[in-house]
């Protein structure tokens, strides 16, 4: 994912990724974050679609998402914790809800504004989808 921070807040864009496991055929992640942490842990505003088959899974983190830095400064590792409400889908997703508990991290060099970085991402994503 590529990080960019700014004096009010940290967007992360370009998040992308692949999946192994029992994944249902879901095998590919897009998406996009922003937080803007006030301290070491923070709410996290993200969405992402996750991919494969011809299906898709549309997910949106719910009020729970927070990162949490390891350490005061950077750098440093973010721990992702929270849920991600399942909003629909297409293909034998359409119509799609539930929550899916999200777990990851990733690492950061600087929280300068202005600064811009690509750190690896990984996520855990366990819960239930319900389909029509």
């Amino acid at each position: 994912m590529a990080i960019l921070w700014s004096d009010s807040d940290v967007r992360a864009t370009s998040v992308t990724g692949s999946g192994t496991g029992n994944i249902f055929g879901l095998d590919e992640l897009t998406g996009s974050g922003s937080s803007a942490p006030a301290d070491q842990c923070a709410g996290i505003n993200g969405s992402g679609v996750l991919s494969g088959g011809g299906n898709t899974l549309k997910v949106s983190f719910d009020s729970s998402a927070k990162g949490c830095a390891e350490d005061a400064a950077a750098p440093t590792v973010v721990n992702i914790s929270g849920n991600a409400l399942i909003t629909g889908g297409t293909g034998k997703y359409a119509g799609a809800t539930g929550t899916l508990k999200v777990t990851g991290s990733f690492a950061i060099k600087s929280s300068a504004a202005g600064s811009s970085e690509s750190s690896a991402l990984t996520l855990t994503l366990s819960g239930n989808i319900n389909t029509k």
